[in-house]
């Protein structure tokens, strides 16, 4: 087994590559976007009726994950991973090994290459709203199911689509129902109003803090650690301010208490 790690199941540098390889990924999302947007009959082509993707924000992030898995085909790889011995090493060593997936429809075959587009744009979006809301969309999905109009529209800024998504439906069915204008003024805002980006910088702080949640390692962060890695070792936090460990430190309490809101 390996040595105990500092941060549960992760250690400083598999937290710097997870963030080197989200890095990767928003890079090529973003080459895709370009090509399919440059090209839209060649994008459209590859689109059958129906589609949409919204109703996969239903579900768990892990389930989301687990549709990508299996949509992908990478079951067999992702069991081989499981029995390591350090498993996130195990998936930092693929990540970065560069090696091709010939894809055959995934797990059995049932998938088409339409299926990969909107599987991989979803969890994009659901990357994005956890960098812009400290949240994923499913998770604001499920605060939308428990009354929370605010979530509803955090959710609607980042992907449009997701009125479609049946919790968010019903409840936009439910206010024509009532005749409720405040509530369609607010969508409206929602929808024609993208939402401010965080400041870049801080983008793969909040995708650390969130590995850090997922090691189970987060509420026991001290403020020397947390400066010393964020700001000294990742350089995810600035060192010239007046106090910046104390500043670092207000900023994980915050985005510690909108992930708990």
């Amino acid at each position: 087994m390996p040595d105990t790690k500092e941060f549960n199941k992760l250690t400083r540098e598999q937290i710097s590559l997870f963030l080197e390889a989200y890095r990767a990924l928003n890079k090529k999302r973003e080459e895709a976007l370009h090509e399919f947007r440059a090209q839209p009959d060649k994008l459209i082509q590859k689109l059958t009726s129906p589609f949409f993707w919204s109703k996969i924000y239903e579900y768990t992030i892990l389930e989301h994950v687990t549709m990508i898995v299996h949509v992908l085909g990478l079951s067999d790889l992702v069991k081989h991973i499981a029995i390591q011995e350090d498993p996130q090493q195990a998936v930092i060593d693929d990540i970065f090994a560069g090696n091709d997936i010939e894809w055959n429809g995934g797990t059995g075959g049932q998938f088409k290459e339409m299926h990969v587009i909107v599987i991989l744009f979803s969890i994009t979006k659901s990357l994005d709203s956890l960098v812009v809301h400290s949240k994923f969309l499913n998770e604001l999905v499920t605060d939308v199911r428990n009354g929370n109009d605010g979530a509803l529209f955090k959710a609607v800024q980042i992907d449009h689509s997701i009125l479609s998504c049946p919790t968010i439906a019903d409840r936009v069915a439910l206010a024509e129902l009532m005749g409720d204008e405040e509530f369609f003024n607010k969508l409206s805002n929602a929808i024609h109003k993208r939402p401010k980006k965080p400041k870049e910088e801080y983008t793969e702080l909040r995708l650390a803090l969130y590995l850090l949640e997922e090691a189970n390692s987060l509420d026991n962060l001290s403020t020397d650690t947390a400066y010393s890695l964020f700001s000294e070792d990742l350089g995810l936090y600035p060192t010239d301010t007046e106090d910046p460990a104390r500043s670092l430190w207000q900023f994980i309490s915050r985005w510690k208490k909108a992930r708990s809101t």
